[in-house]
């Protein structure tokens, strides 16, 4: 593992001591302490969903649906950390439908650019360029950068962040439309501009941590060492606290709790610590119906969350896992419907197969796809966990610092409709944004959807970045106020 996650000028930072004691000591430096850090992930799932995926009642009295096969009740416990926002429509993708081509010969013609085929709009926010064909035909690619990206390359003092940002992908799939992070329009005429994008957890983890090898008598010795600068801060801090006089002895004291407090947070190296390392005897790289879907998407969770514990990334997207997801199964869900075992008729896609996520969109609108959504949000919710359970560098859960937006890319699955979007927010980027509601409708306009490049400004804004007046064109409107409340 790369020591110098655990350096001196780095724990001096982290616990907050580098801010408390930059007055008092000239010796350290005199740059100033940055607030905290704002992280960002989003993530994007396909096929769309059901009408019981949607809260009933009114902004702050909303409930979600009780039965066993609601999508979204694994998200009770977090309720207040959440915004459910429905209402949202990818007007850049509609847009784009009418300067690209279509070679699909069915049933998309302009203004209909069908669900699967949103990835690369999904995030980027102005009109697309002519690029490979996606799913239904349609030749295009990102006509921007993607948020995540922006965030990555605009957020200050992120110079040693190392990636910027960290893009992922649930499983191999070498399909333009499985990609939904862009550095911007292409380069290459009609060759995507993706950002590096890791989708073998394996790999991830050596990237990330090398070999893991911080055992932990390892750690115990860093920590014993980070202790010894506080105590010594905390000494000199008294010298100093003698010889001054009232006014400054009660400037002296502050520094001296911050010291305090930074010795009670010193604990946060642990929440930087190499996660468990997966299997590499196992193929996590199968394309094809490959039953490690779960450990892979855990397993990505778990390296995220340490890699923003230890501020190795601040922003991060994860694909679940392209525009159609035909080539998932949820066979490990059979205990909850037996039909999850079963076979796709003929005549179905991916008829005389095991039922897939595709499948399911197209031809079960009952309890096998609310479960199918349910599980997904099972993963978003797991995620949450995660975030309130790791300390930051304040002493605070990451959630609050974070903000993790979850993106359904249609909102039916046979229909491919991308308009009436319910995407999911949760946390607030330090109360940035006003949790615990539903926003049925989040332009305030009954049956009227607004661009999703609305959200992403907001989420910009909050993220620690420059302000921006508006993300991808300007067309679309700026910031969704409604957000903050």
């Amino acid at each position: 593992m790369n020591r110098g996650y655990f350096s001196r000028r780095a724990f001096l930072a982290a616990t907050g001591v580098g801010a408390a004691m930059i007055p008092m000591m000239p010796s350290i430096g005199r740059t100033q302490a940055a607030g905290a850090k704002r992280r960002f992930i989003v993530i994007g799932v396909p096929n769309g969903h059901t009408d019981k995926w949607l809260p009933q009642g009114g902004e702050a009295d909303w409930t979600i649906n009780p039965d066993p096969d609601s999508p979204l009740k694994p998200l009770e416990r977090h309720r207040s950390k959440l915004i459910v926002l429905g209402g949202l429509v990818l007007r850049n993708a509609w847009d784009t439908t009418y300067v690209v081509a279509n070679n699909d010969g069915r049933m998309f013609k302009p203004g209909s650019i069908g669900g699967h085929a949103a990835p690369p709009l999904l995030l980027t926010g102005p009109v697309g360029k002519p690029g490979p064909a996606q799913f239904d035909g349609w030749q295009m690619t990102a006509g921007g950068p993607s948020v995540d990206f922006h965030i990555a390359q605009n957020q200050p003092d992120s110079a040693n962040v190392k990636f910027k940002p960290l893009a992922l992908r649930a499983t191999r799939r070498e399909s333009p439309s499985a990609y939904i992070s862009f550095k911007g329009a292409p380069v290459t005429p009609g060759v995507q501009n993706t950002t590096g994008l890791h989708d073998d957890p394996v790999v991830l983890f050596k990237d990330m941590f090398g070999d893991g090898t911080l055992n932990d008598d390892e750690l115990a010795r860093i920590v014993a060492g980070k202790r010894h600068i506080l105590d010594f801060t905390k000494g000199h801090l008294q010298s100093l606290h003698n010889r001054f006089g009232t006014a400054n002895k009660a400037r002296v004291e502050a520094h001296m709790a911050a010291v305090a407090k930074a010795a009670e947070n010193v604990s946060i190296i642990a929440s930087c610590q190499t996660p468990t390392a997966p299997d590499a005897g196992q193929d996590y790289t199968n394309p094809n119906f490959n039953a490690l879907y779960p450990n892979i998407i855990k397993s990505q969770i778990d390296m995220t969350v340490v890699a923003m514990a230890c501020d190795l990334t601040r922003s991060t997207s994860m694909l679940w896992s392209d525009g159609a997801n035909d080539n998932i199964h949820f066979r490990w869900l059979k205990d909850k419907d037996p039909g999850f075992d079963g076979i796709a008729a003929d005549g179905e896609f991916g008829g005389g197969e095991i039922r897939t996520h595709h499948n399911l969109a197209h031809h079960n609108t009952g309890a096998l796809k609310n479960y199918s959504d349910q599980w997904f949000i099972e993963q978003y919710a797991y995620l949450l966990d995660k975030l309130t359970e790791t300390t930051d560098q304040d002493g605070r859960p990451l959630i609050e610092t974070t903000v993790v937006l979850f993106c359904n890319m249609q909102r039916t699955g046979g229909g491919h409709a991308t308009q009436d979007l319910c995407w999911i927010l949760g946390g607030n980027h330090d109360n940035y944004f006003k949790t615990g509601r539903y926003l049925r409708w989040a332009g305030g306009q009954e049956g009227e959807s607004i661009p999703q490049n609305q959200v992403l400004a907001a989420i910009i804004n909050g993220s620690g970045c420059p302000q921006v007046d508006s993300f991808g064109d300007a067309k679309y409107g700026g910031e969704l106020s409604a957000l903050r409340g």
